[in-house]
């Protein structure tokens, strides 16, 4: 309980795998909890196209994760008997997968009993089912520690006050932005000491000499003293630790704390202190709640209903930018600091456009004007990715409209806003909200908690990754750690190698025979060889970088200041700065290899296609790439020369329908390549036409191949405006880099597809 309360609720599953791992290594098996971080890859090649075989339940987007999980772990993949499909097809379907293992899954007793340890069945959730693998995580750990829940009892003020902290030991807050302890705090004090006796100060703009002065009159009163925001003020903590240390307090004394975290918050204060955290509810209900707080009566009530409306609207926005950061990246691609200053600021937005009410009432606000200063002097200029911008006018046109003022529109199903300028009245309509908040109200998907799931779990993993990296080792020479720890990775390189050669000239030693006739090559073909060239130069570097650190390891090879550089990197789980500079990809060492060595493979049989004349007229699988931004470049500019246009006069058209290619004579003209393997979230696509997920739908949908071709600007487009919506389509479900932008066939309102989030991605 004094650990768990001591951490913010994303660290506990982290915390709590890494306390098991530490207390009970008889839950694992050899190298399944270095595969779990992600530390592994295959132990052995391939033997059969068969042993790989994704089951016909599972997901085509797990194909990669389970062909890894097969090669790297054979023996737990032959006991799960995935070939089995009574054996796994409920579970594949079911919600709470975790939970509903097939009795024959479970272990039958003994090390050499069949079924599944329960690591062994969260293994197979994190290769099948990653959309439940957080709830999986927490599940192992409380089976594993007898625990009812990861989540500490409730905070008790009163009890920690009287029967945990004495007067020599500070009580350490540690808050998230928005979180406040001091009202509960306070509440707590004037029952105990009275509220005489209890005094706070918020740190910051001069405030160290007064706190020293009220720390050493409270100290000899025997009262209590709450510091605020001691993050704004870290270089005088020293100070303020070295007085309480001198300091011989009254028995009745207390000392609180506030801090947001810091990395150069003072050890020796840390040590002293119990540390608790603080952190605010989550909810739409408990956002406005606060707002409403802070909000007296009189103000609310100073000025026509109109404008009591308005800024409740505001609150209410508010609060729903800040909870959608919930689900990031689909609710936003990331964290935006949507700050008090930014409410501030609205309300006085707000306070302008009600004063221009008359009797128009609602009718009489000039609501562009008001949505261009939200968006581009407020709330707007935080965001810098455009399809965020995009959800943002979509919650500005939805809530600050004359049909929500008037009545004519409902805020929720069954919620309209008051007619009146009565705090009150805003109050109960709060009261009335749900305490927690369906994704709809978001207008995101009802399956997005398996997209949660997916990137809550993948924190855990990369918090397990650098606990487990070793600054010590990385920073000392020791051949028996090296070696334990960087030997398999090396062998596995070389077996992940084995099937294509290293040997061949590389582009930095000289013009190599496909580079001399680029010149008289088509665009693409040129693209092909030049990226399979830098591919294999890439794979050398890193096959000359292992080998000269398998010669050290094994003690045939001298450690030069190169040398140590790259496996300083690899001990600390980080790939080497002079590979990702040329191939950057934010993955594990082991997961970034086998990429390289993937593509690698996969670019040989692009060139051999590209010889015969057959690569584009074949589906195209943009994750082969290293570069596929510059494979697109390539084909525009390719069919720029045949339709003798420059490159900057043309756009990218998409069609989900092959025999609606040539359904006009200009577009049967138009060179059409087909994109394979993609990758659709935020929605479902059934008949060519986006339909909302349901709530066990899957949280990544593989959709049909897309027809794409560069035309002239002036083309006409292959769906009408109101018909289609322009989707991103990203590199990796990470949404950090996008590739390009694809039309999808919609129904509806383009509103309700941009609030989803809807995305593509290049298959996984």
């Amino acid at each position: 309980m004094f650990v768990g309360r001591a951490l913010f609720k994303e660290h506990r599953p982290m915390f709590g795998m890494h306390l098991v791992y530490g207390m009970h290594p008889e839950y694992f098996e050899k190298k399944e909890y270095e595969f779990f971080c992600g530390e592994l890859v295959a132990n052995e090649t391939k033997s059969s196209g068969a042993a790989a075989a994704l089951p016909e339940w599972a997901s085509p987007e797990r194909k990669d994760a389970f062909a890894l999980f097969v090669e790297t772990l054979p023996r737990l993949a032959q006991q799960c008997k995935f070939e089995s499909h009574d054996l796994w097809i409920r579970w594949s379907k079911s919600t709470e997968c975790e939970q509903h293992f097939h009795a024959k899954m479970d272990k039958s007793g003994g090390s050499g009993g069949g079924g599944l340890s329960p690591f062994q069945k969260l293994l197979v959730v994190q290769a099948l089912r990653p959309d439940r693998l957080q709830s999986a995580i927490i599940q192992f750990i409380c089976g594993v520690m007898q625990l009812k829940s990861l989540t500490p009892p409730p905070l008790d003020f009163k009890e920690i006050g009287t029967g945990e902290a004495s007067n020599m030991t500070p009580v350490l807050l540690l808050t998230t932005a928005g979180a406040d302890p001091s009202k509960e705090l306070e509440e707590v004090a004037s029952v105990v000491v009275g509220k005489a006796h209890y005094f706070e100060i918020a740190m910051g703009g001069g405030q160290q000499d007064k706190a020293l002065s009220l720390l050493k009159s409270t100290t000899e009163n025997g009262e209590w003293l709450c510091l605020q925001n001691l993050h704004l003020v870290i270089a005088w903590l020293p100070t303020l630790e070295k007085e309480v240390n001198i300091l011989t307090p009254h028995h009745k004394f207390r000392l609180w704390l506030t801090t947001e975290p810091h990395d150069a918050f003072p050890l020796v204060l840390l040590e002293q202190s119990i540390k608790i955290t603080f952190e605010s509810p989550p909810g739409m209900k408990k956002n406005l709640q606060r707002t409403y707080a802070s909000w007296s009566v009189e103000y609310i009530a100073k000025g026509t209903p109109a404008r009591a409306q308005l800024l409740f609207l505001l609150a209410y926005f508010h609060a729903l930018l800040q909870e959608r950061r919930t689900y990031i990246p689909q609710g936003w691609t990331k964290f935006y600091e949507f700050s008090f200053g930014d409410f501030r600021a609205g309300s006085n937005v707000m306070e302008l456009a009600s004063s221009t009410v008359g009797s128009g009432g609602g009718n009489a606000i000039d609501w562009l004007t008001l949505h261009g200063l939200m968006e581009n002097a407020i709330y707007g200029g935080r965001i810098d990715n455009p399809y965020d911008l995009r959800v943002l006018r979509c919650n500005l046109s939805e809530y600050f409209s004359h049909e929500l003022l008037s009545g004519q529109r409902s805020l929720l199903r069954g919620v309209k806003l008051p007619q009146s300028a009565h705090h009150e009245d805003y109050v109960a309509l709060i009261d009335h909200l749900p305490d927690s908040d369906a994704p709809a109200v978001f207008g995101l998907p009802d399956n997005i908690e398996r997209s949660m799931q997916r990137t809550l779990s993948a924190d855990v993993i990369a918090q397990l990754k650098a606990l487990s990296s070793s600054e010590e080792a990385a920073d000392t020479f020791d051949r028996e750690k090296w070696r334990a720890q960087l030997g398999p990775l090396i062998e596995n390189w070389i077996k992940l190698t084995s099937t294509f050669h290293l040997d061949g000239p590389s582009s930095s030693s000289g013009s190599s025979s496909s580079t001399k006739n680029l010149l008289v090559m088509a665009p693409v073909d040129a693209f092909v060889a030049l990226e399979n060239e830098y591919a294999l130069d890439l794979a050398q570097q890193v096959n000359a970088a292992l080998q000269g650190l398998k010669k050290v390891i094994y003690g045939t090879g001298l450690l030069t200041p190169a040398i140590q550089t790259i496996a300083r990197a690899l001990l600390k789980g980080d790939v080497p700065s002079e590979w990702s500079a040329k191939w950057d990809a934010s993955e594990s060492v082991p997961t970034w290899l086998r990429g390289l060595a993937i593509r690698k493979r996969a670019l040989n049989d692009w060139q051999d296609a590209a010889a015969s004349g057959k690569l584009l007229s074949r589906g195209l699988d943009l994750s082969d790439l290293l570069h596929p931004g510059t494979f697109l470049n390539a084909l525009r500019q390719q069919s720029a020369r045949a339709l003798q246009c420059s490159m900057d006069g043309m756009k990218l058209l998409s069609c989900w329908e092959k025999d609606k290619l040539a359904s006009s004579p200009q577009h049967a003209k138009l060179e059409w390549f087909e994109i394979t393997h993609l990758l659709l979230q935020g929605a479902s696509f059934e008949d060519g036409t986006l339909i909302e997920a349901s709530s066990d739908a899957q949280e990544l949908v593989a959709v049909p191949s897309c027809f794409v071709a560069y035309a002239r600007d002036d083309a006409a487009e292959m769906y009408a405006k109101e018909n289609c919506i322009r989707v991103p389509l990203y590199y990796a479900t990470s949404r950090e880099r996008m590739l390009v932008e694809i039309a999808m066939p919609i129904a509806g309102d383009h509103a309700r597809w941009v609030l989803a989030g809807v995305a593509l991605f290049l298959g996984e």
